[in-house]
């Protein structure tokens, strides 16, 4: 099953919502801008099953992988390229794989060196890099609705 669904009348009616309100062409803004509507209006429940973006905005619940599938099913619908925007799984090294899986949104800027991730989890916003992410967390998997990355190269 497809989870993000960049075309979904839903999706993009929030997108075009968001677009309109922005009024801006500043990735990272929107990005920004987003990340706290989503803060604002979906709530992280750690026992939610459910990953498709629109039973998440439904409900108003979902995990960290639902959360940051939502967020970039909405920037991929405010015609971000794939190449911009992805959720990135990363394991925090040295914790039980069980308990230790987490996931965010990633926005990588033009010349690729530097990142802003959306954390819903810890509720933060930041710019840095995967080099600096990867010192504390192992990367496993980075994704969006045309791409997937693992560690060792492009899977798909």
């Amino acid at each position: 099953m497809d989870y993000i669904v960049p075309k979904s009348c839903v999706i993009k009616k929030i997108a075009r919502e968001m677009m309109y309100e922005e009024c801006a062409f500043d990735k990272l803004r929107i990005f920004h801008r987003v990340f706290t509507w989503i803060k604002n209006n979906v709530a992280i429940e750690f026992d939610s099953k459910d990953l498709n973006p629109e039973n998440v905005l439904k409900n108003k619940k979902g995990t960290c992988l639902a959360l940051a599938i939502l967020m970039v099913t909405i920037l991929r619908a405010m015609n971000f390229d794939s190449n911009e925007v992805f959720v990135l799984i990363v394991l925090h090294k040295g914790e039980n794989p069980l308990e230790a899986l987490h996931a965010v949104t990633v926005l990588v800027f033009q010349d690729g060196s530097e990142i802003a991730v959306g954390d819903f989890i810890h509720n933060d916003l930041i710019r840095t890099s995967l080099n600096s992410i990867s010192e504390t967390n192992e990367l496993i998997l980075m994704f969006n609705d045309e791409v997937a990355y693992t560690p060792s190269g492009n899977v798909q």
